[in-house]
C-alpha cells in the first residue's frame, strides 16, 4: 500500500468514527425524551387504573340497595 493510500485509509476511518459518534449522540438525544415520555405514560396509565378501581362501585351499589331495602321497614316501625 502506498503512502497516499494509507493516509486516505486513516482519513476514512477517522471520518467513519466521527460519523459513528455523531449518530450515537443523535440517538441519545432522541432516546432520552422518548424514555421520559414512556415513564409519564406509565404513570398516567397507573393513575387511570387506580381511578377506575376507585369509581367502579357497581357491586357496592347493589349491596347498598339491599341494605336500604332492609332498613326502610325498620325505620317506618320506629327503629325496633
Amino acid at each position: 500500500m502506498s503512502g497516499r493510500s494509507t493516509v486516505l485509509a486513516w482519513t476514512g476511518l477517522a471520518a467513519g468514527a466521527g460519523v459513528l459518534g455523531l449518530a450515537g449522540a443523535l440517538l441519545q438525544r432522541t432516546l432520552v425524551p422518548t424514555l421520559e415520555i414512556r415513564r409519564y405514560a406509565d404513570d398516567v396509565a397507573a393513575a387511570t387504573q387506580r381511578a377506575v378501581r376507585n369509581t367502579d362501585v357497581v357491586a357496592e351499589l347493589g349491596r347498598l340497595r339491599e341494605l336500604s331495602s332492609r332498613l326502610r321497614p325498620r325505620a317506618a316501625d320506629g327503629g325496633s
